[in-house]
């Protein structure tokens, strides 16, 4: 593939893991209401769409992509994974982001199935 017209590959998912604590700071403190806890529990993810859903008029850009970067860590943490992108999607590569690709054995116990 011909990176000249943007970033690799490489460096969209640098930029994107380096910017997954910033947003979830921003979500903690520009999104949520007082006293709610981002502790990267599966409990807490029903509280963030609560959240979400309670936005007038639907949450905006910058709220849906600092909650799906919080979402893809609870699932990464719980099942396992890693996040990859896929450099050939534009404009916005974060569409591309692929928050859930296995890395250990599934484990129905902590993970709903897959199907």
């Amino acid at each position: 593939m011909d990176h000249t017209d943007g970033p690799s590959r490489e460096r969209l998912l640098e930029r994107w893991l380096e910017e997954l604590p910033v947003l979830v700071a921003r979500l903690e403190q520009a999104n949520l209401p007082d006293g709610f806890s981002l502790d990267y529990s599966p409990a807490s993810s029903a509280a963030l769409e609560r959240a979400l859903l309670a936005e007038p008029g639907g949450p905006d850009a910058d709220f849906v992509r600092a909650a799906a970067a919080y979402l893809g860590e609870i699932l990464m943490d719980a099942c396992g994974g890693r996040w990859d992108i896929d450099a050939e999607s534009r404009p916005d590569p974060v569409r591309a982001i692929r928050s859930f690709a296995p890395t250990r054995p599934w484990d129905s116990r902590r993970c709903p199935s897959p199907s």
